[in-house]
């Protein structure tokens, strides 16, 4: 039976949890979520949490709904990374 996606509310067979918040995901819905200046971030943090044992990391962006935003002052750099101004 196909489980609904959190994001665009399409039943689909396949769903992930998203490394950005609590949401179970689409592979359609990933592929957005990867396009996200902090996704690479958001990653880190949820397998850095799991090493350490906590499996119910609620992610980076816990309790906001997508797209989230990247936080006020930020500059977004070629690498995909995401950084506060001033900051070397």
């Amino acid at each position: 039976m196909p489980a609904k996606c959190e994001r665009c509310q399409k039943e689909k067979w396949v769903t992930i949890l998203s490394a950005m918040n609590e949401d179970m995901i689409c592979v359609e819905c990933l592929g957005e979520e990867k396009k996200h200046p902090r996704y690479k971030e958001a990653k880190l943090m949820m397998e850095l949490e799991s090493w350490k044992g906590n499996h119910d990391y609620p992610g980076l962006f816990a309790g906001q709904r997508y797209p989230f935003s990247v936080p006020h002052g930020s500059v977004v750099t070629p690498k995909n990374k995401c950084m506060k101004k001033g900051a070397v």
